[in-house]
């Protein structure tokens, strides 16, 4: 009974290994901001906090490989715009697209993500548009080449980092870009966690 508890505890790891490796490719970034400014936007209040989501695959390649200082990447899997007061864009499926800027025409570094949004729902009486977020560092310093971050770049690193999400009836709201947001955790590793006390249990009174 013992050496059948233990292939059933190795297949459940390698079970949920297996289906984690599988899935590694899909990245997820998120970040916090606060609303700074608003127009014909009164789902949004000014001093709002927002959070920004957006998911994709690590093996994107650039669209733009003939120009070696700006990389274009996309689409994305998903990105969602999440209002303290309860307001939520969603990204039209796969549209998105994330711009590495590496000392380009412009003299600087630059991170751009842009999504347009589903229709749905309501900003300013107009359904959500689209969002974009710049992370611009005049430094230059921020990368060294035009590659996609696998790792989500730090606000805090760049000279500004801002925002704007847009409605279909020239409403917006502007907001800063304020810190990376932590992403929960998978779930598989800790309901496996879980069930191997009952596995245990059921070892013991066997």
């Amino acid at each position: 009974m013992s050496r059948m508890l233990t292939i059933v505890l190795v297949g459940l790891l390698g079970a949920v290994f297996s289906a984690n490796a599988t899935h590694a490719a899909p990245i997820s970034f998120a970040y916090t901001g606060t609303i700074n400014g608003l127009q014909l936007a009164p789902e949004l209040q000014s001093g709002d906090q927002i959070t920004i989501t957006y998911t994709f695959e690590s093996s994107l390649t650039d669209q733009l490989s003939a120009i070696p200082t700006l990389g274009r990447y996309g689409p994305l899997l998903d990105l969602t715009f999440t209002g303290s007061s309860g307001f939520v864009a969603m990204l039209v499926p796969n549209s998105g697209m994330i711009e590495v800027e590496n000392d380009n025409f412009l003299n600087r570094d630059s991170y751009v993500v842009s999504a347009s949004f589903q229709q749905i729902g309501s900003l300013g009486g107009a359904p959500p548009l689209d969002l974009t977020i710049t992370f611009t560092d005049f430094t230059k310093t921020e990368f060294s080449s035009d590659a996609l971050p696998l790792a989500p770049p730090n606000p805090a690193d760049f000279s500004s980092a801002t925002g704007s999400i847009r409605n279909t009836n020239f409403g917006f709201a502007s907001f800063s870009i304020d810190a990376i947001a932590t992403l929960p955790e998978p779930a598989s590793i800790l309901l496996l966690l879980a069930g191997i006390p009952a596995l245990l249990m059921t070892r013991i009174r066997s």
